[in-house]
Order: structure tokens, then sequence, then C-alpha cells
């Protein structure tokens, strides 16, 4: 809707302007968070190219001891980029670790140690973030498990700005909290009151699974009998299902986004619900949408939805050859966008080892995608760190009308 600017001299209507002459349209791009864009310089970019003023080429990697796992990435108001996961020590533990980079691709000196932090090892103990976001202050917050003596519990650990656990947050920066057996959080998010949400699974000592797909509660915490079937929203695709990543687009559509497992392969799956819950058949082909791009498989990993209700997925391109990093973009409607990358899809080789994408975040009119790289194979197969930036959020133009005097 469009709606008439204040004046000094106070609201001038659109008609009444419109009569006068008064009326200039402004366009205005309403993109991601991050730093201002600059003008590309150079030849012509597409829709999905790498971007060559980040990195190398538009590639990072980064060596965290003997091992690093990216899980997810966030990008700051300031432009800079937090990955989050995890690093095997030179003492083989397991534990959570970040890296922040400029908005240039540089690891940034002033968090953690030269643009990194990695947790103290503790005999016994496995420690991984899984899920990374951003409260309005500055701080870093990340959500996990941490494993000891048989039992993992979901883990929070909350940073400060410069990288350093937050001694107000829990016992010296670190909560864990234990739900059943066998616990492990695979997604928080932060409110407008800064409570923070936490989401992941939770098995009893059978292995039994106490979680499910897609359910809403009321702001009492009962299951909201007005969504779904009795709060709960489901679709059944055969073969073996898992959501990995939740969204929601401007109509109030819910979009659940993970991988499909026929036993052949694992394919991208992305499935829409109607805001009350009901499977949306006007979404892709009867309210999914199933994508393999690698002919081994293409899991996926992570997910956004773009302002302007375009779908981004991040995952893996599996083949006979190894595997490399997948980013796949869809229209608001399910289907794979043709004016990204070949078809919606692009994927990018990295001749060091196989690489597996595993968080993806906007930086205004670009992605990012974060993951890692295995140099070797085996169990103790060493990996790195790997962030790429494309061309290819989307924007929405936004027109509001100018009142001249």
């Amino acid at each position: 809707m469009i709606t008439g600017l204040q004046t000094r001299a106070g609201t001038l209507g659109l008609a009444a302007a419109l009569a006068a002459g008064l009326i200039l349209l402004a366009s205005i791009a309403v993109i991601g968070p991050g730093a201002v864009d600059a003008a590309p310089a150079g030849p012509a970019v597409a829709e999905g190219d790498l971007d060559a003023t980040f990195g190398t080429g538009g590639l990072v990697t980064t060596t965290v001891d003997l091992r690093a796992d990216a899980r997810a990435v966030a990008v700051q108001t300031d432009g800079k980029i937090v990955v989050a996961g995890s690093r095997l020590s030179p003492d083989y533990e397991t534990s959570v670790a970040l890296a922040r980079y400029t908005p240039a691709g540089a690891l940034d000196p002033d968090f953690g140690n030269a643009g990194l932090v990695t947790a103290p090892d503790t005999p016994g103990t496995v420690a991984v973030c899984r899920d990374v976001a951003l409260q309005a202050d500055g701080k870093i917050v990340c959500a996990g498990f941490a494993a000891t003596a048989g039992r993992s519990y979901f883990l929070l650990t909350r940073y400060g700005a410069g990288g350093s656990l937050d001694a107000t947050f829990g016992t010296g920066g670190v909560v864990t909290t234990a739900l059943n057996s066998q616990d492990s959080a695979s997604a928080v998010l932060i409110q407008p009151d800064a409570k923070i949400v936490v989401a992941g699974s939770s098995r009893d000592a059978l292995n039994n699974s106490l979680g499910f797909a897609l359910a809403r509660y009321t702001p009492g915490g009962s299951l909201d009998a007005t969504f779904g079937s009795g709060g709960i929203a489901s679709t059944s695709l055969g073969g073996y299902n898992v959501v990995l990543a939740l969204g929601q687009q401007s109509g109030g559509q819910f979009v659940a986004v993970g991988v499909h497992d026929t036993g052949s392969g694992e394919w991208a799956a992305l499935a829409r619900f109607t805001a009350e819950g009901a499977l949306d058949a006007t979404f892709g082909s009867s309210g999914t949408t199933l994508t393999l791009v690698g002919q081994m498989g293409s899991p996926t990993e992570d997910a956004l939805v773009l302002p302007g209700d375009g779908i981004v997925v991040a995952g893996s391109s599996q083949t006979a050859a190894g595997s490399d990093l997948m980013l796949l973009r869809y229209t608001a409607s399910g289907q794979l966008d043709p004016v990204f990358g070949t078809g919606g899809v692009v994927t990018t080789s990295l001749p060091i080892g196989a690489a597996y994408g595993r968080g993806v975040a906007q930086q205004r009119s670009k992605l990012i995608v974060a993951g890692d790289v295995e140099l070797s194979a085996g169990l103790d197969a060493e990996s790195v760190l790997v962030v790429a930036r494309h061309f290819g959020g989307q924007v929405t133009q936004v027109y509001l009308p100018l009142v001249l005097r």
C-alpha cells in the first residue's frame, strides 16, 4: 500500500498530489543485513557467480587445529561474517569453534585470537555448535550439544562482541540443559525482547525420538489447535525425511527445508504450509519440491527466505568424483529460479578436497555460504573451514511517493 509522506506543512493526499503533478515515486531497495555493497567493477556478473572481491576468487579457507567443521553462518550489521561449528584439537578433543571475517573475507583481528575462538579442551567431552544467532547488542549466541559419559545435552554459549565468553550468561558463558538421554539443539533465534529460543531433538535411552516436524504453540505453551491437526502440520513423502531449516514468507506461509532419502540418495526437499498449517498445493508440485543435483545425492543443511520471498538452500552436490558446495535458489512459488546460476543451481568444486555446504546467510545483495573441505579421507581426515560469497541475494523494490512542495 502506498501512503503519503509527511512534510513540514502536514500530509498531502496522494490523489491531490497526483492531480497537482507533485508526486515522484522513489524506488528503495530492501535487502539483507551487512555493509553497503560496493559497485561492481569490470565485466558484468550474473546471479550465482562467485564474488571475486571476496577472499581469493570468492573463496576463503581457514585451518583450525587438526580439523574444523562449520555448521552455521550469520552476518553482522557491519557486514562482518561469523562462522560457527567445531574443531578437533591436537589432543583429539572436540570443542566449539568460531571464526569471524571482515566483509572482504579476511580473518578479523579484533575477534578472539586473530579472528578465531576455540573453547578449552575438556577430556572426555565433545562440544559442538550447530547454529548461531546475533543479539542486537552485538553478542553472539551458539546452540548445539555437549556429550560426556554416554549422554548429550543442549548446549548454549554466549560471547561478547570481541569473542570472549560472556560471564553474565549461565555459568561463565555456558548453559547446558538435560531433557532426556540424548539431547541436541539444532536451531536458535533471538526474540525482539532478547529472550533466546532453541529448537532441537531429544531421544530416550532406547533411541526413540521425542520430537516431530512442524508444530505451533500458543503464548501459554499449549499446542495451537487452530494450526494443522491439533497443532501439528506434516506431510508424507515416503522414505526417510528430516527438516533442517524453517522460514516464513511475507504472506505468512511456512517453508520447511530438509532432506528426502529414498535409500538411493538424498534429495533437497521443500514443503510449504499455509499460515493455518495446511500443505499449500500452489507451491512446487502439490505443495512440495524435490531436487537432485549430484547423482549420488544432494543433501541440504540450511536455508533462508529472501526479502522477495525467494528461497535459498545450501548443501552439497555429491558425485562419484566427490562433493561440491551446492547453492539452490527457488522462486517464491517453489520452482528453481532460472536466472540464478544454471537453472537455479550453483555448484562450486574445490581442488583441495571434498566440499560440504553447511550454512547460508544474506549479506545485502550477496549470499554467504559456509562449510568445510575434507583434505583427506578416513577417520582422521583433516578438514578446513570454507566461506564463499555469491551474487544473488534478491532485492525487493518498494516504491514510495515523494511529496514536493
